[in-house]
């Protein structure tokens, strides 16, 4: 055994761990890896925030990886626990320790892995942690209701004319050993993770190019009896045995997304990971923010383990984000003099998500903690100028001035060059935007903002502000809750456009090309057809009964389309006309194949149409079935 035991008085404790690690990894499998069990012994006295039992330790030796890119790791300091990266450290708190511990039992079993929990970084963060202590690559996949099969499986590309499949992060994961993260289960569609189901359950796929992927254990049996040359010419690939999945999702039905179907769900070990105790959590923030008092940072985590119980959720209110606890106390840390109600405004914004009622019930919480301190005398506050780090590049040194003092602290920065503050003739100074971006710059230290307000009260002015004074670009994403006006019905779009007419609203850059377009001509001379300024010469063929000769009557909308149909057909790029029914894409497509000349073949599509009749057509001859080559081939 190559293993070492560091014990001490516990002969039948390791005695029970190798005959589980031995009926783990077989005969063969415990002589070819090394693994080393260690029994700690932690005094409560020498490590703090250690608990006083003893503590199991495994941890596997692996190989170097292959690509470093694809392995895992996290910057880490004394308190980073909450903030979504964790620490491998003598104060790991017990509750991860024993996550990763059961994370390495399961891997040790050959199991795939689904972690289950409330909304935050704490899952992913414990599976990224397990990846790096074991130095395994890593394919990270964050699913959404757009994720097809062809983002896990193999994407089909089109380079010269001809198609290739690249193999996308499933696929890269299995051939690799790398270990799938998939992040997000309850947001894919129902018909999406069952292509997996095969490749969790016998590690086996096929795949859209002909190949198949195959357990370890089948293609090592087959290359005992056959070449590695056969099996590649049968296509078929190895899967690694260190191929492992680890998802995470949220449960469904108390939070919204897709349930897991019981055949997918029955494929994983699961395991629930929560929010971390009180104790560990208090911990934490008291390293985070030694300047404010202890009475203070157990009443904010007394607050938001309240409003994450059973009994606010049948209250109807959200979750209180727990894990933006140690940002609050980094800025609280910074700002002693900051109201607690005014801090936890920017965590749990109550009074803009909640009724009446919730609003109630919030501060009866607050009220019950002693954190209701928002009715006194908000701290003002404004800043004062804004200088480049002269240690550190893109990180600029802020001075604000909150209750009378002025502070100086860095925030991120942007590359471009920065306005001073209060310099922009655009923007109207009033106490209460000076406060918002004060407000804004102290969030900007430890996390990203989110403006949240009615309809024209400024969001927009305060970002541009924001960013001008930091010296960020900005690149401003228009999102729809439906789709825009360009897509709504015939009949709601014509409304909509009657409205803005009867408001003198239109496209200034539009109208004036409407009106002013010239009328498109088409010509054929000397061989040469030309349809507005594109030309392409007439083409000869002998077979004349196949070009179309439909009645067709030019104008000004289908000439512009044919024009440019005819532009691409130049390229050498295949054409695909997509309209409602009745709006002429046959008429379109037949004059201008009879302008170049072109013979035509016609093929009518179907919901019976197969991979076979688009290539091959039956025919009885002489009572005889003959294939010939249907009108796609020839």
């Amino acid at each position: 055994m190559h293993g070492q035991i560091l014990c001490g008085r516990t002969a039948v404790a390791t005695r029970r761990l190798r005959s589980i690690l031995g009926s783990v990894l077989g005969r063969d499998g415990w002589m070819r890896r090394t693994h080393e069990v260690k029994l700690i012994n932690t005094a409560a006295g020498n490590r703090p925030g250690v608990d006083t039992h003893d503590r199991l330790e495994r941890r596997r030796r692996r190989s170097e990886p292959n690509i470093y890119v694809c392995v895992k790791r996290e910057v880490t300091n004394s308190s980073s626990l909450c903030s979504g990266v964790l620490l491998v450290t003598d104060s790991l708190p017990q509750t991860v320790a024993q996550h990763l511990r059961w994370i390495m039992q399961k891997d040790l079993l050959g199991q795939d892995v689904f972690l289950i929990g409330p909304p935050g970084p704490l899952r992913r963060s414990i599976a990224m942690q397990y990846l790096e202590l074991t130095r395994r690559e890593v394919e990270y996949v964050a699913l959404s209701r757009d994720t097809t099969e062809t983002d896990l499986k193999q994407r089909r590309e089109i380079r010269s004319g001809t198609a290739f499949y690249i193999d996308q992060c499933a696929v890269r994961a299995a051939t690799q050993g790398r270990v799938l993260v998939l992040e997000g289960l309850e947001k894919a569609e129902r018909n999406v993770l069952p292509v997996l189901n095969n490749l969790l359950e016998n590690r086996e796929m096929q795949l859209e190019d002909g190949r198949f992927l195959m357990s370890a254990e089948r293609y090592d049996k087959l290359l005992q009896e056959h070449t590695t040359e056969e099996l590649d010419s049968w296509k078929i690939v190895r899967v690694s045995e260190d191929f492992r999945v680890i998802a995470l999702g949220l449960p469904v039905p108390k939070y919204q997304g897709n349930p897991l179907d019981p055949p997918l769900r029955s494929r994983f070990q699961a395991r629930d990971i929560y929010h971390l105790p009180f104790k560990d959590q208090l911990e934490l923030l008291y390293t985070a923010g030694p300047n404010v008092a202890a009475e203070r940072v157990s009443q904010l985590l007394s607050l938001a383990t309240t409003l994450c119980s059973q009994e606010s959720s049948d209250l109807g209110l959200p979750d209180f984000p727990v894990d933006n606890l140690l940002p609050a106390l980094h800025v609280l840390n910074a700002f002693p003099m900051l109201l607690s109600q005014q801090l936890l405004h920017r965590l749990y914004p109550y009074n803009s998500i909640l009724g009446k009622d919730g609003r109630t019930a919030v501060e009866g919480v607050l009220s019950r903690f002693e954190l209701l301190d928002g009715r006194r005398q908000p701290v003002p506050g404004a800043i004062l100028s804004v200088s480049a780090t002269r240690e550190t590049e893109g990180r600029a040194d802020v001075t604000s001035r909150v209750a009378d003092k002025d502070i100086t602290f860095q925030v991120p920065a942007g590359t471009k060059e920065r306005r001073p503050p209060n310099s922009s003739p655009e923007f109207i100074r009033t106490p209460s935007h000076c406060q918002l971006l004060s407000e804004m710059m102290q969030s900007h230290m430890v996390k990203d903002i989110c403006l949240i307000g009615a309809k024209g009260c400024g969001k927009s002015v305060l970002a541009r502000e924001f960013a001008e004074m930091l010296g960020y670009s900005i690149e401003p994403v228009m999102l729809y809750q439906v789709s825009p006006h360009w897509f709504l019905p015939s009949l709601a779009r014509a409304s909509l456009e009657k409205s803005l007419s009867s408001c003198s609203v239109q496209d200034a850059a539009a109208a004036p090309a409407a009106e002013h377009s010239p009328d498109l001509s088409c010509t054929i001379h000397d061989g040469v057809l030309t349809i507005g300024s594109v030309s392409a010469p007439v083409f000869n063929t002998k077979e004349k009964m196949k070009v179309p000769d439909v009645l067709f009557y030019d104008n000004p909308q289908h000439m512009k389309v044919m024009e440019d149909m005819l532009k691409d057909f130049l390229l050498g790029e295949h054409l695909l006309l997509v309209g409602n029914q009745g709006v002429g894409k046959n008429k379109i497509v037949d004059r201008f194949l009879h302008l170049l000349n072109r013979p035509r073949e016609y093929l009518q599509l179907h919901r019976d149409t197969t991979v076979q009749t688009l290539t091959l057509q039956p025919s009885v001859r002489d009572g005889i079935i003959t294939y010939e080559d249907s009108p796609l081939v020839s």
